[in-house]
Parts: structure tokens; C-alpha cells; sequence
């Protein structure tokens, strides 16, 4: 996979290019012991592609901002570059670019209770329809949501998970309110998502978010090699975030 070598010649670039950065934090390889006291958990083996990147490094944080945001000064003072930090960094500031992805048996093993599910969701018995045509029950359906890349307050990544080895990753929404508007993509291109948009925050918002998302094919390499590179000497003021060279389809048929 060598995703580190991609990660560390992307921040090399960021510098390059007027970027400050913020925080970077890389942990050493999962163990093969937590390795199987995860899948023991799950009942099943977890997919090479997801196994291979914990084992090169079991959570790795970025952020990064850009030198036009207006929050850019007060931001600057938020440093950590040589410890895990936990979810909450984010919270004061919409930094430009974020990775925060979790070690492996927080993702899989912590118990999400108050923060994807509640009371009242463990007794709520609506049907939601996601993926293949599959109709969940709450509080099933949230109880099977595994967030793996908290990169901001307001969205995250997140395995859901559907029994299969390999499981798809969708974006929460709306202070994890919502896991159905948003576009599929297994765990491997969405790694080669956050590196080929540098980690930014607003080009996940723009690619993934989608209403009833999960319906439709599983997004691929090819949806989003075939978009343009951001141009990171573009800022949009008036938004005061990065210019993302595509248009969110929200919407769209």
C-alpha cells in the first residue's frame, strides 16, 4: 500500500506550497494480537487492504491550514505534532485539510453509545433502506456505524458494517445525525482520496455528499482521478475555504 510514503511527500508538498501545518501525528503498526482480538470481535476477517494500512500505522492525524483563511493566526497557535490527540481539535476552527484517523481497535471495539446512538435510538423500530436494497432496523442500523476519520466537528468518516470482510465507508453529516446522504467508497480509495485532495475537508463534503447517497453504486478511483487537482493558490474569501474545482451534487439525479 505504502500509504506513508504518499502521506509524507503530500505534507512535504503542503509546506512547499505556504501551508502550515498544524499537526501530524503517525502511530507505529497495529500488533497481530489486536489484530485478531478485532476480527475475533467481529466474527470475521477484515480485508487486506484495510489490515495492510494498520499494520503500516494504527492512526495517523494531519491538519492543516491555509494561509488566507481568516482564522489563520488563531490557528496557527493550535500545535501538536508529536502525540495522538483526541476527537474535539477541531471543534473551534474549520482548519483546511484534516486526517484523523483512529487505531484500529478504536474504531472497531469502542462503544459509539452517545455518539451515534442513543436511548432513543435503541428503541426506535423505524426501517431505513441503505445499500443493496437492504432494510435495517434501528437501532441496528447505527449499532453497525463504525467512524474511523474524525476530521471534522461537523462530518467523519465511517465503516458500516454489512457483514462482508471489506466494509463500505461513508461520510456522517450534520454532527453525525446522518449516514445515509452520502456516496459508498471502499476503505482503499478513500485513502487514495484523502491523499490525491491533499486531506481537504471541503472536497470530502463536495464529493461525497449526496441525499439517499448510499443507494447508489459504490464511488471508485476512477469517479475521482477523473475530477481536476485542487489549485491550492485558490481560496475562496467570502466562504472563507478552500475552492474546490467541482460542484457538490447534492441534489442531482
Amino acid at each position: 500500500m505504502a500509504f506513508l510514503s504518499q502521506l509524507y511527500k503530500m505534507v512535504d508538498f503542503l509546506k512547499e506550497q505556504g501551508m502550515f501545518i498544524n499537526h501530524f501525528w503517525v502511530n507505529n503498526g497495529v500488533s497481530e494480537s489486536e489484530i485478531l482480538e478485532v476480527e475475533t470481535a467481529l466474527g470475521y476477517k477484515l480485508d487486506t487492504s484495510i489490515i495492510d494500512f494498520f499494520r503500516e500505522c494504527n492512526g495517523v492525524q494531519l491538519i492543516w491550514s491555509h494561509p488566507q483563511n481568516k482564522y489563520f493566526e488563531d490557528m496557527k497557535k493550535v500545535i501538536n505534532s508529536k502525540e495522538f490527540v483526541s476527537y474535539g481539535i477541531n471543534d473551534n476552527f474549520n482548519f483546511d485539510g484534516s486526517i484523523m484517523i483512529e487505531p484500529l481497535k478504536n474504531v472497531f471495539l469502542q462503544d459509539w453509545y452517545d455518539r451515534i446512538y442513543f436511548d432513543f435510538t435503541i428503541n426506535d423500530k423505524r426501517e431505513i433502506l441503505f445499500a443493496n436494497n437492504i432494510t435495517y432496523i434501528e437501532p441496528d442500523f447505527s449499532q453497525r456505524i463504525k467512524p474511523f476519520d474524525m476530521y471534522s466537528i461537523f462530518n467523519e468518516h465511517a465503516f458500516f458494517l454489512d457483514g462482508t470482510s471489506n466494509p463500505p465507508v461513508i461520510m456522517g453529516d450534520d454532527y453525525q445525525a446522518c449516514y445515509t446522504d452520502s456516496y459508498l467508497m471502499n476503505f482503499q480509495n478513500y485513502l487514495d482520496f484523502i491523499i490525491y485532495f491533499y486531506g481537504s475537508v471541503e472536497a470530502r463534503r463536495c464529493f461525497f455528499g449526496k441525499y439517499n447517497g448510499a443507494k447508489y453504486p459504490q464511488k471508485t478511483i476512477d469517479d475521482f482521478l477523473a475530477l481536476p487537482l485542487i489549485d491550492l493558490s485558490k481560496y475562496n474569501l467570502d466562504r472563507n475555504e478552500l475552492q474546490i474545482p467541482f460542484d457538490k451534487k447534492f441534489w442531482d439525479n
